[in-house]
């Protein structure tokens, strides 16, 4: 004959009596029903969580491993509000499901993920020496491009100016290849050679003449306003480069070559009147 004393036996020790769990279709000979690492009873009298259903939220993470494991919520997909499920971060990204910025690069794991394509695990993810969160909201430069310009510097060189470092390391911008429109990039005026190979002593990119001599550095190292001669390239760092007096500029009634010593006129002296 039965009495009250049986509406408390527990004989899985779950922490909820054998009519309890008739109640709740769990198995009062199984402690955890739904085989996710927590017991039933826990479940249902501390978190809250399905007994019957080992992952509650539908996050791709049992519900013990979220409170046993990771601590994230067993009832909140996305823990951190990051816009990935906590089961994404866990077993695919690899990122923090309790940090909404795993690589502290002020971009949120999910806009790393979804929408730049940036890695969530690399606050630089090009390499270039500026954090993916100051190439998208602060300087516009591509994140997965190290030299958005292609210029032939990499953005963050540009932004430092470190390979400016005959001009007072002034920054160039990363966004424009030809900083100041003389023609010349700013990588090549910086390293001091053309894409073509030509050699010349590196130029100011902040400035389209740097020696002030009236040609542009593009002219001077092309040569293409020496047509005269053969199109000679001058130095766009000095604007006598041959020193002889007059700058490289060639005035219209000038006929020699500035790349060359000067040609001095001959004059014949006139004959002394005689007796």
């Amino acid at each position: 004959m039965l009495d009250g004393s049986d509406d408390l036996v527990d004989t899985d020790g779950d922490g909820l009596t054998d009519p309890e769990e008739n109640d709740l279709d769990t198995d009062p000979r199984d402690a955890d029903t739904d085989g996710d690492g927590l017991s039933d009873g826990d479940e249902v009298l501390v978190h809250d969580t399905d007994p019957l259903d080992e992952d509650t939220d539908g996050d791709d993470l049992p519900d013990g491993e979220e409170v046993n494991d990771y601590g994230t919520d067993p009832l909140d997909v996305d823990t951190d509000g990051d816009d990935l499920l906590d089961g994404e971060e866990v077993n695919d990204t690899e990122t923090d499901p309790l940090n909404t910025d795993t690589d502290g690069d002020t971009l949120e794991d999910g806009e790393e993920v979804n929408d730049h394509l940036t890695d969530p695990l690399d606050e630089d993810t090009d390499g270039d020496g500026l954090t993916d969160g100051e190439e998208i909201n602060d300087i516009g430069t591509d994140p997965l491009n190290p030299d958005t310009d292609g210029d032939g510097l990499t953005d963050g060189q540009e932004l430092s100016g470190s390979k400016n470092d005959d001009y007072d390391d002034e920054p160039t911008d990363p966004l424009v290849a030809d900083s100041d429109g003389d023609g010349l990039s700013d990588g090549e005026e910086a390293n001091g050679e053309t894409d073509e190979g030509e050699t010349f002593n590196p130029s100011n990119p902040n400035e389209a003449d740097t020696d002030g001599d009236g040609l542009t550095d593009e002219e001077e190292v092309s040569g293409s306003k020496n047509d005269g001669y053969n199109n000679d390239a001058t130095d766009p760092t000095t604007p006598d480069t041959d020193g002889d007096g007059l700058s490289d500029q060639r005035r219209p009634t000038d006929q020699r070559t500035p790349s060359t010593a000067s040609r001095r006129t001959q004059t014949t002296p006139t004959p002394t009147a005689t007796a």
